[in-house]
């Protein structure tokens, strides 16, 4: 996420049956991973990342056949991913 979204409200509505790998984008604007550990709950699973690539491939690691691997955030989390 970039930095000017409400962290807070969105932590709110994230299911907590998932597992979250957290990360930011390579731009000036990125909201630092770390951040996110504030306003997750106990509930949620979830690790932080020093880079999307390190996160994306935790995910694939961890997944099974049957599995979801949704990528969220901008544009640029998805351009980086690719």
């Amino acid at each position: 996420m970039v930095d000017d979204k409400e962290v807070e409200k969105i932590a709110q509505i994230l299911p907590i049956n998932a597992k979250y790998y957290i990360s930011s984008p390579n731009i000036k604007r990125a909201l630092p991973g770390i951040v996110w550990k504030e306003f997750l709950s106990k509930e949620h699973s979830f690790e932080i990342f020093s880079n999307l690539s390190q996160a994306y491939s935790k995910a694939v690691s961890d997944s099974k056949s049957d599995d979801l691997i949704f990528v969220g955030g901008s544009n640029f989390v998805v351009a980086e991913i690719i």
